[in-house]
């Protein structure tokens, strides 16, 4: 039998979602059956409806969220890097989103309604994971991760059909792809460490001095740049000719 990388795709992604969907229905199943038969109704605080979909979003989100590290896996092909990037991510995906809240809230929230950082149930509410939750079901958030993972399952089918032992060691495996990742490195990176600045600097509270707004402008151009050489010296490996002109790259 002739197999084609498409076949042998999904065949790994139905061995590991398989058994990591058996474990997860196991668990979450005598999870749940624990908590109404071995907890006190007056201890549990939580009515069967509230569980059942409370249990259902967490599992729903775990299998998306591994949907989205198969993709995120299949990105990477030099592995010190996309360690790093891994654990970039998980150590600034909630500052991430604290600036999203942010912006959201600063253009569309009342200011005496603002909160600058985002909160345990905040997160909870946008990646819906804790079994017990008493808060109401973000459908929306939900539907829109399962929409992710499926176009990042169907995007790795892609992405696996292309790769190449050409490609071994480079940081993204599919060459083609490099602008894209550049684009969205800057553009995370930025939003982690230049939004609450940028906002200062486009809607202060009180008046600024000429000076403060030139250092403003400063630290944002000085964080556009850093990224930009990082993103190039990463995904380019030192062959882009602007790092190449860098002395402190060679």
């Amino acid at each position: 039998t002739k197999y084609t990388r498409s076949n042998i795709y999904w065949y790994k992604i139905k061995l590991v979602g398989g058994a990591l969907f058996l474990f997860l229905l196991i668990g979450k199943s005598l999870s749940f059956f624990a908590y109404h038969f071995f907890i006190p109704n007056h201890y549990l605080n939580i009515s069967y409806t509230q569980h059942i979909l409370s249990t259902l979003s967490g599992g729903i989100t775990l299998l998306a969220l591994f949907a989205l590290s198969c993709f995120i896996g299949l990105l990477f092909g030099e592995w010190l890097y996309g360690i790093g990037t891994i654990l970039a991510l998980f150590l600034t995906f909630s500052m991430f989103l604290s600036n999203i809240d942010l912006i959201y809230q600063t253009f569309f929230i009342d200011d005496s309604k603002m909160i600058s950082t985002v909160s345990t149930t905040f997160l909870n509410y946008i990646l819906p994971i804790l079994q017990t939750s008493l808060q109401p079901m973000n459908w929306s958030s939900l539907i829109c991760l399962s929409l992710f993972a499926l176009l990042s399952l169907l995007l790795g089918r892609k992405i696996f059909a292309n790769i190449s032992l050409e490609t071994t060691g480079n940081f993204i495996l599919v060459p083609k792809f490099n602008r894209l990742f550049q684009i969205i490195l800057i553009v995370y990176g930025m939003t982690i460490s230049a939004v609450p600045i940028i906002l200062t600097t486009l809607l202060p509270s009180e008046a600024m001095s000429i000076s403060e707004i030139l250092i403003n402008c400063f630290v944002i151009l000085a964080s556009f740049i850093a990224y930009f050489l990082l993103s190039e010296y990463i995904l380019y490996q030192n062959k882009s000719k602007i790092i190449q002109k860098v002395s402190f790259f060679n």
